[in-house]
């Protein structure tokens, strides 16, 4: 991945109500590891789990962070996250300069 100044890390992970998306925005800014945390309004997910076809209501949880902390959100994740087999997914982003700046701040923390 770059050192570009304009880049940040954005993840994905989905959890079944707002509060447990509160619970792991929260944890993860109290640790320094994010520069924010969204959680969107609920999606509909559809997918096999134990060899059954399942629907459920699940909310979308969006996480900015600097490159620099992307092993140890990983891991955080793993082991925080309600569910068994968390989605977890990021990818490099570039944003302008100020936004990268405000974003990979925490790196001091």
């Amino acid at each position: 991945m770059q050192k570009d100044s304009n880049v940040i890390m954005v993840g994905w992970t989905t959890v079944s109500d707002k509060n447990d998306g509160r619970k792991l925005v929260n944890e993860l800014l109290d640790l320094g590891l994010i520069a924010c945390g969204q959680i969107g309004k609920s999606i509909e997910s559809i997918y096999f789990w134990e060899g059954q076809k399942v629907t459920t209501e699940e909310y979308l949880v969006i996480l900015k962070f600097p490159q620099c902390k992307t092993n140890e959100i990983s891991c955080k994740i793993s082991t925080i996250h309600p569910y068994d087999t968390p989605q977890w997914v990021y990818k490099e982003m570039s944003s302008t300069n100020e936004f990268a700046q405000w974003v990979n701040q925490i790196r001091k923390t």
